[in-house]
């Protein structure tokens, strides 16, 4: 839209005036499945090319299968995700203890990021269409999105200052639980990011 696009202008601008309070724009949300495969795969290329040869063709079928409109998505599908995410996860804290290099941490620091993405919208999908649990659904999300936002903030150069830009009933705090009904689909008990953890 022209508010965003005037907005990433004046933080250019603010940016290049102030070298020494430069600000930070991060984009996230725990629904770009086969952009957070990438990611994941990118790094393990390039880490470990054998685990990533083992872990690819799994985990590009768990991106897909939860990155549309789906009707299916039972406990077999869920379970074999949730198989390959965590021997990804495995591989990446065994990565994570040896390295030394700044710029390869980082990277990691990233595809951690990615992964807890992932998780979300793997969880999300399976209460959405495998359970028909629309409340536990939106949950999922909102608690991967909280989780990721703390990861951003842990990286960030200022983590003392931040803004989060999102629809209201996701980070509206100090509800124990979202109450509405949109379209035919009831969230009635589902808690949002701003409640659960921030």
């Amino acid at each position: 839209t022209e508010e965003v696009k005037e907005l990433l202008h004046w933080l250019c601008t603010f940016n290049q005036n102030h070298p020494e309070e430069t600000v930070e724009f991060f984009g996230f949300d725990a629904q770009e499945s086969e952009s957070c495969a990438d990611e994941i795969l990118e790094t393990l290329t390039a880490i470990d090319s054998a685990i990533a040869r083992d872990v690819w063709n799994e985990l590009t079928l768990c991106a897909k299968r939860v990155g549309g409109m789906i009707s299916i998505f039972a406990e077999a599908e869920y379970a074999q995700c949730q198989t390959i995410l965590d021997q990804i996860d495995l591989a990446i804290q065994n990565f994570d203890r040896d390295i030394r290099d700044d710029a390869i941490r980082d990277r990691l620091q990233r595809t951690k990021i990615a992964l807890r993405s992932l998780r979300g919208r793997v969880l999300q999908i399976f209460e959405y269409v495998g359970k028909n649990n629309i409340a536990t659904a939106y949950t999922a999300r909102d608690e991967a999105n909280a989780d990721i936002y703390t990861a951003l903030m842990q990286r960030a150069t200022r983590p003392e200052k931040s803004i989060i830009w999102a629809a209201s009933s996701h980070v509206s705090r100090n509800h124990p639980q979202i109450q509405f009904i949109q379209q035919t689909e009831n969230y009635s008990g589902a808690t949002s990011m701003g409640t659960c953890k921030l």
